[in-house]
């Protein structure tokens, strides 16, 4: 499914209309028809009130009012503009919702709005759309203020993206709206999977409008995409009955320092669990609660980095911060040839934002905000607030693939991004990073063609929020344990065997 920002969506609008000849009020229309079918769907009965903005978000709550109208549901408008401003489609939609009968409630009109909202089972929210750069005003900040004073009601339905959000860098303004689903039209937006704005989202669906396929054809390059299960298969290396335990790769994995062995210990078992061929840990002792899959290493490991092409080094996970960290991660990157493939995870990026390091091409990074915050010199606040942005930063500046982890996991290479969906809330614990790390070198361990960094990083994060829903269906939020993570990851792999 393909993710676009505010720009590339009114591109497509506008190529669509001029480029194809089709009409703006037939989109809007196609748009509404998608956002009533679900209002039915989901509250088939009770009062509806439509909160209709000044743009064209507004037009599409004018149409959305007059086909629930029209099925005979109890509906009203609550009017967040001057109507003698408003033009095109817009003014349309709310003359004609004006000419059947419609109630029109003036968004000042305060204690009428409150009745109107006190008494509807269902609101939809149609006040501003995607482009949103900076908090609510006006009458739209006046019919929030009233809102907010009632309470919120049964159910909301936000139309393209809830208002209050930045649909691009999905930042939440002070007022915003909460929606219980949100409709958006022919491509997701980025504002709309990224957090803090994914709260607000509720269920995202995205409806196709009729925009046809030829008009993404010049932008398809720099158009994001939303990860799902086929789409994850596809990219997927393969299994085949043929392969040996050195068709499927070899995956080094390096900590190092005696009181974080269990962080190795979780890449490891992972890796092992995500298909890799031979797993070896490269830590200090002999960590406890090791599967007896899992080799130790000899003190020879660093050699075979030129003796194989299917050979992944993940560095970091309890490597450790002190001098003896700094050695040991410039020995293994000093010692793989320009084809080395690497997932630096945990320690590692502290360090690397330190020193100036040169990375292979294959290099998977996986930051969650705060480490992402280090690689680019930036404040954590200033990355959570434009993730895609200081993402895109990391990958310019070091020259690979980045997975940045939050709520969900967004990938990036050069121009191009790739979302994937939280795997569910237990995952905010200990040691779920690690097993990311493990994931993705055991991907890209098997993946011995150049350029594989990406496609693994999509994949291994699709595998490791699989893992995530379905050890957490069976273990709940509270008592998930990353190892748990571990132990689903056979189950989610099979899904993309099918």
């Amino acid at each position: 499914m393909r993710v676009v920002d505010s720009a590339q969506m009114r591109a497509l609008d506008r190529d669509a209309i001029d480029r194809f000849g089709i009409a703006g009020i037939v989109l809007m229309e196609r748009a509404a028809l998608a956002t009533a079918a679900h209002i039915d769907s989901a509250c088939p009965r009770g009062a509806v009130a439509v909160l209709v903005g000044p743009g064209n978000n507004g037009g599409d709550g004018s149409a959305v009012a007059r086909l629930l109208f029209d099925r005979h549901r109890s509906v009203s408008i609550v009017l967040a503009a001057d109507p003698s401003r408003l033009t095109g489609d817009a003014r349309t939609q709310l003359d004609t919702a004006m000419r059947i009968g419609i109630p029109i409630v003036p968004g000042d009109a305060h204690d009428t709005v409150s009745a109107v909202l006190r008494g509807a089972d269902v609101w939809v929210d149609a006040l501003l759309g995607i482009g949103q750069v900076a908090g609510p005003r006006g009458l739209v900040a006046t019919v929030l203020a009233t809102a907010a004073t009632v309470g919120r009601p049964p159910f909301t339905v936000a139309i393209d993206v809830p208002t209050g959000v930045d649909a691009d860098t999905g930042r939440v303004f002070e007022a915003v709206v909460r929606a219980d689903v949100t409709v958006t039209f022919e491509h997701a937006k980025w504002g709309c999977l990224l957090p803090p704005a994914r709260e607000f989202v509720g269920r995202l669906v995205v409806e196709p409008i009729g925009i046809p396929a030829a008009a993404t054809a010049g932008t398809a390059g720099s158009l994001g995409a939303w990860i799902d299960a086929a789409q994850a298969a596809e990219l997927a290396p393969p299994l085949r009955a043929t392969d040996h335990k050195g068709a499927r790769g070899h995956v080094l994995v390096v900590g190092g320092a005696p009181q974080t062995t269990g962080a190795g210990v979780l890449a490891a078992h992972a890796a092992l669990r995500a298909g890799a061929g031979t797993v070896t840990l490269c830590a200090a002792g002999r960590p406890a609660a090791l599967a007896p899959e899992i080799m130790l290493d000899d003190g020879d490991a660093r050699r075979r980095l030129h003796a194989a092409r299917q050979i992944c080094v993940v560095l970091g996970p309890g490597l450790g911060g002190g001098a003896e960290a700094v050695e040991l991660l410039e020995a293994w990157l000093a010692a793989a040839p320009d084809t080395g493939r690497f997932v630096l995870d945990a320690d590692a990026l502290r360090l690397i934002a330190e020193r100036p390091f040169r990375l292979p091409p294959d290099t998977i990074l996986t930051p969650h905000p705060g480490e992402l915050a280090a690689l680019v010199g930036a404040d954590t606040d200033e990355v959570v607030g434009d993730l895609r942005a200081a993402a895109a930063q990391a990958a310019e500046k070091w020259q690979c693939t980045v997975i940045a982890k939050t709520a969900g996991a967004l990938v990036v290479r050069g121009g191009a991004r790739a979302w994937v969906e939280p795997g569910h809330a237990g995952m905010a614990t200990a040691g779920t990073g690690d097993v990311l790390a493990g994931v993705c070198g055991a991907l890209l361990a098997r993946m011995p063609d150049a350029g594989g960094a990406e496609r693994a990083a999509i994949v291994g994060a699709w595998l490791h929020a699989e893992a995530g829903r379905l050890a957490g269906a069976r273990r709940g939020v509270a008592g998930l344990i990353a190892s748990d993570i571990v132990d689903a990851l056979g189950d989610a792999g099979r899904t993309l065997e099918r």
